[in-house]
């Protein structure tokens, strides 16, 4: 009876060795299964984080794609009219807004200026005219609405304008201003 209590004992630390293997690889196991979990989590959050990038990118691009078919429908609606584009090489005529006083004098001085080929700047007109800069991009952009086309070029964060060469020769030979 003594073998076999003894072989009793023997088998029940074998099984204790097995029982805290089992467990030791099982606790492994978990900490691998729980390891890919957290990395599945952060993929998630990952991807839906792109998903609402994207659905924003989206919304943008509508958008866009509505404001150039209203910019689209605007050029068609002028072109109709009359009215003269840069890109419109064989318009000859222009249509031209009536000009308040102070919009003929501004136009006037950046006419002459223009012909002479300075460089013209908000701060040279508004120098020349004797009023405030400000007030001089409000007549410009006034003169733009009335369909006067004045080329706005960008150089070292200055805007420098000018008349579009072909209305300025017009104006020049047609007087379509009355000035």
């Amino acid at each position: 009876m003594t073998n076999n209590l003894f072989k009793a004992i023997i088998d029940s630390r074998k099984l204790d060795m097995v029982q805290k293997e089992t467990r030791k690889a099982f606790s492994k196991v978990k900490k691998e299964f729980e390891d890919h979990l957290e990395s599945i989590n952060e993929n998630t959050s990952e991807i839906q984080s792109n998903y609402e990038m994207l659905v924003k990118l989206e919304t943008r691009l509508d958008k866009l794609e509505s404001s150039i078919a209203d910019i689209h429908r605007f050029i068609q609606q002028y072109k109709s009219q009359n009215i003269y584009f840069l890109d419109d090489k064989e318009q000859e005529s222009f249509t031209v807004l009536p000009l308040t006083d102070e919009e003929k004098r501004v136009f006037r001085v950046m006419y002459e200026l223009d012909i002479e080929d300075a460089k013209i700047t908000y701060s040279l007109l508004a120098d020349l005219l004797k009023i405030s800069t400000s007030l001089v991009r409000e007549y410009v952009i006034s003169l733009i609405e009335k369909g006067i086309p004045i080329v706005k070029n960008y150089l070292n964060q200055s805007v420098y304008l000018r008349l579009e060469p072909k209305f300025r020769d017009i104006q020049m030979k047609q007087n379509i201003l009355n000035i």
